[in-house]
């Protein structure tokens, strides 16, 4: 494995998001980055992601697991379901939730910033 400087463990991060069809955890992200023969500590991963957060480049989701998974903000906007069982998590796209959010925005006169909606239960291979 090749130590990698912290630049290089950005980019190579902002890469497995890009191409990830999930949400990852850092677990995930490192074991990926093993992969790729770069060598980068838990430590280094975890700062690179709070900055990320903090800079608006990635969203922190937590699934009721114990630990955080991280998704591009630049990501279009949808909602996830997860699998109580084996833990396997899947994007819902098209779920008309931004309708509900004009009715209760008018109803209460309330501002939202955003929302976020996760549906658990069990796959069609845990059911």
């Amino acid at each position: 494995m090749v130590k990698t400087r912290d630049t290089t463990a950005r980019k190579a991060i902002l890469d497995i998001l890009t191409t990830s069809d999930k949400p990852r955890t850092v677990k995930d992200i490192i074991q990926l980055l093993s992969e790729a023969a770069l060598e980068v500590d838990r430590t280094t991963v975890f700062r690179i992601m709070n900055a990320f957060t903090d800079r608006g480049i990635v969203r922190k989701l937590e699934f009721g697991e114990g630990n955080f998974r991280y998704e591009l903000l630049s990501l279009p906007h949808h909602y996830h379901i997860v699998c109580t069982h084996c833990g396997t998590i899947r994007d819902v796209e098209g779920c008309d939730v931004d309708e509900i959010e004009k009715q209760t925005a008018k109803k209460y006169n309330f501002k939202i910033i955003h929302h976020r909606l996760d549906f658990f239960g069990l796959c069609e291979h845990c059911q």
